[in-house]
């Protein structure tokens, strides 16, 4: 059953999340997951993952991401400690 993702009408919610629903019911509101309230439906423009480069380049973009990542987690795990530390 494919997946569709809502977000919350109650303005101090706006929690978003994703249900598995047949493809008839796919636009019917559906019940926030966090606060019960309708939710809608959001749409968006579907991930395609095109390649057009050669295994050289996409192997530099896929380090390139890895260190974005490592340095994130290494931001994250700093940011925590300092909080800790108050």
């Amino acid at each position: 059953m494919p997946k569709y993702v809502y977000r919350c009408t109650d303005p101090g919610c706006v929690q978003e999340f994703e249900i598995s629903r047949p493809v008839p019911a796919r636009n019917e509101p559906a019940e926030c997951t966090a606060c019960g309230m309708p939710a809608t439906r959001v749409y968006s423009v579907p991930r395609i993952n095109a390649v057009w480069m050669n295994s050289e380049e996409h192997e530099e973009n896929r380090r390139a991401i890895r260190e974005l990542d490592d340095n994130a987690a290494e931001d994250a795990r700093r940011y925590a400690e300092s909080w800790a530390n108050q």
